[in-house]
């Protein structure tokens, strides 16, 4: 007996879905309900008016920011009315600025966020040294016994007869330990590996990082050399606006805590459009494609 599908949707449908379980990216149709649905309500949003009075809507929107922990000044609803900068990460920030307009009938409001970023400092060497405190804590990982009878400035001459890819192996191993690590894999014999940077950024920035050479002693002897970067940054870090954008969701969050019903409607209306660029989109066969 034949196996029939519904519709021609269906069959795609299904088509679509076990090919997402073997897919890490979106789905175009997945992508095209996301625009639609935005799209919706922005459209609607654009056409709202709050009933009452700016200072009546200001009032609201500066509550609706602060439950989100953005604290506006006083602000009656006239001009630009802007938060402080929140940071959130270690070299990114945020803030809000609001927009009231008297309409007939009513208010319009804007919600704009921007981000920033701050640019990275401007390094300079500060000094390269050899490392003999970290040589010898290697020694001791080592040879225990030759290291209780080295002093930690005499180690840097200490050779010893085992095969590079060990010494490499226990080098790798003592810096993990210390939370950094080298990308290369094989043993650096004669050359120089380094560890990634590990910044400290604040008031005064610096990163360190480490070097490593397993030099040549003679046959089948190896010495070790690490030695310590330290460079430090400029002090003075500016900031660069990275996008300015209105957020059509809080716009309508405020909507909701206003007009309940408005929003409900605006929703229900956005869900459908959504739905609607998703069963087109699965009709016109588009069923993956990159973020």
């Amino acid at each position: 007996m034949p196996i029939s599908f519904a519709s021609t949707r269906a069959r795609t449908a299904a088509v679509s879905l076990f090919l997402l379980a073997a897919l890490p990216d979106c789905t175009c149709a997945d992508r095209e309900r996301n625009n639609a649905y935005h799209a919706y309500i922005q459209s609607e949003i654009d056409q709202y008016t709050h009933a009452g009075t700016r200072e009546q809507v200001a009032a609201d929107a500066r509550q609706l920011l602060l439950d989100r922990g953005f604290e506006l000044p006083p602000w009656d609803g006239n001009a630009r009315a802007s938060t402080e900068w929140k940071e959130t990460g270690d070299a990114t920030r945020m803030r809000w600025h609001v927009d009231a307009s008297a309409q007939a009938g009513g208010t319009k409001i804007r919600f704009t966020a921007e981000t920033q970023q701050r640019k990275p400092p401007t390094w300079t060497r500060d000094s390269r040294r050899r490392d003999l405190e970290v040589e010898h804590e290697l020694l001791s990982r080592l040879a225990p016994d030759r290291a209780a009878k080295v002093k930690v400035e005499e180690v840097g001459q200490e050779t010893y007869d085992l095969d590079s890819k060990t010494l490499w192996t226990q080098i790798q191993a003592s810096f993990a330990h210390r939370g950094e690590s080298f990308l290369q894999r094989d043993p650096p014999v004669d050359i120089t590996s380094s560890t990634d940077w590990v910044e400290h950024l604040g008031d005064e920035p610096s990163r360190v990082r480490h070097d490593a050479q397993i030099v040549s002693a003679g046959p089948g002897r190896y010495r070790i050399e690490l030695h310590r970067v330290i460079e430090r940054g400029s002090s003075t870090r500016e900031w660069t606006t990275t996008e300015e954008r209105r957020d059509g969701l809080v716009e309508l969050d405020l909507v909701r805590r206003r007009d309940p019903t408005a929003a409900s409607a605006i929703e229900v209306g956005a869900q459908r459009r959504g739905q609607q660029a998703y069963d087109e989109a699965i009709d016109d066969g588009a069923i993956a494609c990159s973020r």
